[in-house]
């Protein structure tokens, strides 16, 4: 993902908006904002996305909203902790493939393997939770 708050949005939306409709569902809303280490349950998301879905404006001013009211961090620890099912501080390439997987979304390889080497900068062939940070907060600008 890129380092640019409005780019990584968009990158987030089209990974769901897999159709290119220029909308995604609650669902996807739900599982994006899980996905950069946001608490947002589908419920949660329906109160704030009545219709059953969402453009990338109302996503991307969702995610800013809710970026302003929470901790971030927090949720982005637990993400991380959740993902790392060996303990060790770093995912390897089957954690990370497992997570996404596990938020809902069956990624191609190739999608995959993408989202992982743009996540380990430093190319060692895992992900530590500073990497996890920089590549998957929504605010670049608190790392």
């Amino acid at each position: 993902m890129s380092n640019n708050k409005g780019d990584k949005a968009r990158e987030l939306f089209a990974l769901f908006d897999r159709e290119n409709t220029g909308y995604i569902t609650t669902e996807s809303v739900a599982r994006a904002m899980r996905l950069v280490g946001m608490s947002a349950s589908p419920a949660d998301v329906q109160k704030l996305v009545p219709n059953g879905r969402i453009s990338y404006n109302q996503f991307q001013q969702l995610i800013a909203e809710q970026e302003a009211n929470g901790s971030d961090e927090k949720g982005m620890l637990a993400a991380f902790q959740m993902m790392d099912k060996s303990g060790t501080g770093n995912l390897n390439k089957t954690d990370f493939k497992a997570a996404m997987t596990r938020f809902g979304e069956n990624f191609s390889d190739a999608e995959v393997d993408e989202m992982f080497k743009e996540a380990d900068v430093d190319g060692d062939g895992m992900i530590n939770y500073e990497e996890f940070l920089k590549v998957m907060s929504p605010n670049p600008l608190q790392h």
